[in-house]
């Protein structure tokens, strides 16, 4: 599937970006993410759509109940 090609790619990624040192990207891979750079992938990406998901209902939200409270003062 295109999660086993995504995922891992992802993780590897967000380690090097974030750490950018060998030792201690190993470090962070076995102690947080059990050595997988599929699981790390799959958790920050996870977490990505989780926030963008949230975000969207919060505007979606904010927006309704603007909308009622225009049209009850008009």
């Amino acid at each position: 599937m295109l999660s086993e090609l995504l995922y891992p790619f992802f993780g590897w990624m967000y380690l090097w970006v974030r750490y950018r040192d060998s030792a201690k990207i190993k470090n962070v891979l076995e102690k947080e993410f059990d050595g997988s750079y599929y699981d790390c992938g799959a958790i920050k990406m996870l977490q990505v759509f989780g926030y963008l998901f949230i975000s969207l209902l919060i505007v979606f939200l904010v927006s309704v109940v603007y909308s009622t409270i225009i049209k009850s003062l008009s």
